[in-house]
């Protein structure tokens, strides 16, 4: 139910007529004129165990083949449990083998096309699942994922 239930959010998020703003706005932390702040309304983080903390990346590879070995460095330097990709300009003539990272999992949303796409890896230890992806109405390429948020809650 639940799956289904961030199905009909995702559609309709991704409604053409609801326009970008929605998206961004639906966000929670988003405002459609901030302007300049000052350091009292800065946003502080509070420090918390690192173990709790899920680490998320985002690249526009412009072509994953092509940069993959600069993306595998960069997770085996940085660790993310989440990386998202942008323009991997990947399609079908491509096995998920040849974009394999050791600890990962690979969830991708190719492009029939020229350019585009968007893929995510995933660290092994989280739960995840593709709740949707493709292109939406007015063209915009997505990937949702569900991450089980349970290893980095509170005791």
């Amino acid at each position: 139910r639940s799956r289904k239930k961030a199905q009909e959010i995702v559609r309709n998020l991704l409604e053409p007529s609801r326009g970008r703003n929605t998206l961004l706005l639906s966000c929670g932390d988003v405002k459609p004129n901030p302007g300049p702040c000052t350091d009292s309304q800065e946003p502080r983080l509070k420090k918390s165990d690192p173990k709790k903390m899920l680490r998320l990346a985002h690249l526009n590879a412009r072509s994953l083949i092509r940069h993959f070995d600069n993306v595998a460095c960069l997770v085996s330097s940085v660790s993310p449990e989440v990386l998202a990709l942008s323009e991997t300009w990947l399609d079908s003539s491509v096995g998920d083998g040849e974009l394999y990272l050791p600890g990962y999992t690979l969830y991708r949303c190719d492009r029939s096309w020229c350019g585009g796409g968007v893929a995510m890896y995933c660290a092994d230890h989280l739960s995840c699942a593709v709740l949707s992806c493709g292109p939406s109405a007015s063209g915009i390429e997505y990937l949702w994922v569900s991450i089980d948020s349970r290893p980095f809650s509170s005791p």
